[in-house]
Parts: C-alpha cells; structure tokens; sequence
C-alpha cells in the first residue's frame, strides 16, 4: 500500500502497477463484483465499454441498474479464425454474446461492423448506430526519418503489423515480380504473430535494403513525414473492421492503392484506387503509373472523421452531453 501511494504522491517514483493491481483486486474482488459497483456507482449511471474488455455476463450483470453502451470495433476474430493468436476466436465469440445480450446500446465504428455483428450475432440485437471513430493526424517530423532509407524516388509505404490478416506476403511477392527496377517499399511496423514465414523473407531475401526497407521503430512524426513524403499507400489488407493507416495517407492528399474492402470503400470511396488480390497485373501496373505520378496531379486530401463528430453522436444517442454520473 505504501508503494502505491509513493507512486501516486511522488512524481519522480515509478508506478508500481503490481502493487496497484492488487490493492484492486483486494477493493473488488470478484466475489464482491455487483456489490462493489452498485456501492460505487449511483443507480442509473450510464456505463461506456469503448475497448473490448470486460465483456462477460458476471461484469455486465453486476452494471444491471445502468444504462450500457458498448462500442464494436469488428468481428475479425471470427471472419478470420485461422489468422488469429489461438484461443481469441472462442473468446471473442464469447464476448460478442455478452455485449448483445447485455447492451441496452451498442455504438459500431463503421456500418461494416455492424452488418458483421449481424451476420455472427444470435438473438436479438439492442439498438445501435453508427459513430465513425476519429482520425488524428501527428506532426510530420522528417528529421525522425532514419538516414539509411532511401527517400529521393519513388517510396511506397505500408503501415500496420506485421500479422497475416495485413497480407504483407503479397506486397512481398509483388515486389519480387517487379524485379531489380522496383521502386522503394517501406514496410512500417513491428512483427506481429503466426507470421513465421514472412518473418523469414523478411530476415533473408535479396531484396530487402535495396528495394524493401522494414522499419519498425518509427516515431509517429517520422510516418506522418514518410506518408506526406510517399509516392503512394499500399494496402493489401484481408479484413478491416475500419482501417485507419488508408485514412491517414489519404487525409495527406497521399494516393491509396488497395483491397476492395466494403470498409475501405464505405471510407475512402471513389479516393482510392481499388486492385482485386488475385489482380497481380493490375497491381504491378498501378504502381508503375503511380511511380510516374507528378505531385500536382496528387489528389486532394480528404476530410477524416473527427472525434468531436463521434462523440457528438454517441452522446446524443446516450441522451444528451451531460457527463455527470457517466463511466
């Protein structure tokens, strides 16, 4: 107790999180779950889940004198069970359940979301809307651009994960079709899981430091300078619940090549250049035009969805802007 005081008091100290764990934990054990809560929290108090979490019928149960509102973010886990750590489809799965038989609201941050949510939900679904989540957009900081990274020609640039559901094996492959004149191909991010074999490409081929760079320690102003900067982003992605990476390269006037995503479409709409992923001749030729593009014939950037839009609708659905007694 004393160490987390210290923590809390002291601003040089670091927060012991263990110590702050357990002293939780011993405040609100899960015995004591409903009754914790109805002790804290004022009967008719509106609880927001924005993250995922805590979705279980023994939590959301113990909320029942509040009104609910739980955000959705996707159903990739179960669209996608086989690309997924193990054991995260039965949990989501799980979850998923909780949020619909519980929820008095759900909020889906895309109309993708919630037309998945329907397609894997059973029973009956609570009322929801559509909020389209907020995109913020970091100060470029072209001196964070690491000096090895070639950046006088033509760059493209991916941002994300290194996971399978991003199908870097594509771009992957796609460079190796193109060959010794392929432009620079910047891949940002860090690895992700059940990857091992673009783990592998990536660790031994031939091309990369000459026409594949990874990069996977950036700051955040070093990939707004790198996608201000970039002749085009590319976006294999298999499935999206939104996409946020597309958004931030097109909110820079940076054209978008990529995947014919319902989600990417419903965001991007007629901005971005669409490829099939079986299209391997079209992908190569839309980077060898885009390669030839001319900054002046870039497209505008367009407008992304703002925080104060989403909340905006959230809060309105929720009954008003009037925060007090809100979780």
């Amino acid at each position: 107790m004393r160490h987390v005081l210290q923590a809390f008091t002291d601003p040089v100290a670091p927060l012991d999180t263990s110590a702050l764990r357990r002293l939780a934990k011993a405040r609100a054990p899960r015995f004591a779950l409903a009754w914790t809560i109805r002790r804290a929290m004022p009967q008719g108090c509106r609880y927001f889940n924005v993250g995922h979490t805590n979705l279980t019928d023994r939590h959301l149960t113990a909320l029942k004198d509040c009104t609910i509102t739980i955000l959705l973010h996707d159903t990739i886990p179960l669209d996608l069970p086989d690309l997924q750590k193990e054991g995260t489809p039965e949990i989501f799965e799980a979850k998923l359940s909780a949020a619909v038989k519980h929820a008095d609201r759900l909020i889906y941050i895309s109309d993708q979301t919630r037309t998945d949510v329907a397609r894997h939900a059973t029973g009956p679904i609570p009322p929801g809307l559509v909020a389209p989540i907020g995109v913020d957009l970091p100060d470029p900081a072209p001196n964070d651009i690491p000096a090895n990274l070639p950046m006088d020609g033509p760059v493209f640039v991916t941002l994300g994960t290194i996971e399978p559901r991003k199908n870097h094996a594509f771009l992957l492959d796609l460079w190796e079709q193109l060959g010794e004149d392929a432009p620079t191909l910047l891949i940002c991010g860090h690895r992700g899981w059940r990857n091992e074999d673009v783990f592998v490409r990536l660790d031994t081929s031939p091309m990369m430091n000459r026409t594949v760079f990874e990069c996977p320690d950036l700051s955040d102003g070093a990939v707004a300078a790198i996608l201000e900067r970039a002749t085009a982003f590319l976006w294999p992605s298999l499935a999206e619940g939104y996409g946020l990476p597309p958004l931030e390269a097109a909110a820079r006037g940076t054209p978008v090549l990529c995947a014919p995503l319902p989600v990417t479409q419903e965001l991007l709409g007629d901005v971005a250049i669409y490829a099939d992923l079986s299209d391997f001749d079209t992908w190569r030729a839309e980077i060898r035009r885009l390669a030839q593009m001319k900054r002046a014939d870039r497209p505008d950037p367009v407008t992304p969805p703002d925080w104060d839009s989403h909340f905006a609708l959230v809060l309105d659905a929720a009954g008003g802007s009037q925060t007090s007694g809100q979780v």
